[in-house]
């Protein structure tokens, strides 16, 4: 028998040192890219 998959509402293992260090790296990355965003709107706008 096959264990159910996991649903998108649960939340991954959190002893899973993939799961952790990948959700680290994706949020490191959204961060960098909302800065350069927001550095390249501004310099769009004139603010700076």
């Amino acid at each position: 028998m096959q264990p159910e998959p996991m649903r998108p509402e649960q939340d991954p293992a959190e002893h899973d040192p993939v799961e952790i260090w990948g959700r680290r790296i994706g949020r490191g990355l959204g961060v960098v890219a909302l800065v350069v965003l927001a550095w390249l709107l501004g310099r769009q706008l004139q603010v700076w």
